[in-house]
């Protein structure tokens, strides 16, 4: 049965009783004892770090007897000396025995196991501690493959100098049980950086009420107002096209409806510049007493009021307007 491995949240952020019960249903279901003293070997760094010790002895029954009953691997070979206290005198003498024969073997083995243990076990020297700050600590580890990891551990005694704190991480590089891929997540701590905050009020919003929040905001609908406000700064105003001159209407329509014959002149693209239109013979200057040019002209000003008339929606007889004039 696959049952899942307990990773640096459970371990460094779960209360006592809550991650007590989880180390012990993890070995209940898994029978992996290896793995359940690494867990206890974290949480002794959690708790040397810890302003209060509240996590002391956690999981004691369970650790004797896995070291009383259960034959002896490296790893809890490895870790034995951090244990000394959970033991009585006599079954720490016996437990050194079945791991490493003598004491003299126990003390060569053991060395940088039981220099570790005494940084445990050290006091603090410095003086920062202030009520009503909440200090925490914020290391990061370099993994096997080179990348680096943010590991924070809260509730920290601010006194313990950062010589002292950088031993007790160390420890962390000692485990196997912290992996992403397959890859060991700490092997090498990088840095770590202690600070202590004010926490004033706090609060979580779920999931799924965040989610729609946040497409309220994002898809909220434009104010009425400003759409209407927008669209009339886009649109031309009524007061400036009645302010056109003639020559400008007319330069409009001249334009826009092109007279037959003009389609060829006209570009792709309408211009609103007044186009000439192309000059016709006439021999109405014979009649009139006119120049060919203004005879010209005033056949120009007639088609274009003719056409702005036409845009206009005004529609009379040519020939009713002819014999008026001619009367």
């Amino acid at each position: 049965m696959d049952v899942k491995k307990l990773g640096t949240r459970q371990l460094f952020l779960m209360k006592r009783e809550s991650l007590e019960k989880k180390i012990v249903t993890y070995y209940e279901q898994s029978g992996d004892a290896d793995s359940v003293i690494e867990y206890l070997v974290a949480v002794m760094v959690r708790n040397a770090l810890n302003l209060t010790g509240a996590f002391s002895f956690l999981c004691k029954d369970l650790l004797r007897d896995l070291f009383l009953t259960v034959e002896p691997t490296d790893t809890l070979r490895l870790f034995l000396p951090f244990f000394k206290e959970y033991f009585e005198s006599k079954e720490w003498e016996g437990l050194i025995k079945q791991y490493f024969g003598s004491p003299s073997e126990y003390f060569s083995q053991t060395e940088m196991i039981r220099s570790f243990k005494n940084a445990f076990e050290k006091e603090g020297g410095l003086d920062l501690y202030r009520e009503g700050l909440v200090y925490d600590i914020r290391s990061r580890f370099e993994d096997a493959a080179g990348k680096r990891h943010l590991l924070t551990i809260r509730d920290v005694d601010p006194n313990k100098e950062e010589t002292l704190v950088a031993e007790i991480l160390e420890v962390l590089t000692l485990l196997s049980i912290f992996e992403v891929d397959g890859v060991r997540k700490f092997v090498a701590l990088v840095d770590y950086k202690g600070g202590g905050h004010v926490e004033t009020t706090s609060y979580k919003v779920g999931k799924a009420k965040q989610t729609e929040e946040d497409t309220v905001v994002e898809e909220a609908p434009t104010n009425t107002k400003t759409k209407k406000q927008s669209v009339v700064a886009a649109a031309p105003s009524p007061k400036k096209s009645n302010k056109l001159s003639y020559e400008e209407a007319a330069a409009i329509v001249e334009a826009e409806y092109p007279l037959p014959g003009e389609e060829a002149l006209t570009s792709e693209s309408p211009s609103h510049d007044a186009v000439d239109l192309p000059p016709k013979p006439t021999s109405s200057y014979v009649r009139f007493d006119k120049t060919p040019e203004q005879v010209e002209e005033e056949h120009r000003q007639k088609n274009l009021k003719r056409r702005l008339d036409k845009q206009q929606g005004k529609k009379k007889d040519s020939r009713t307007k002819r014999n008026r004039k001619r009367k």
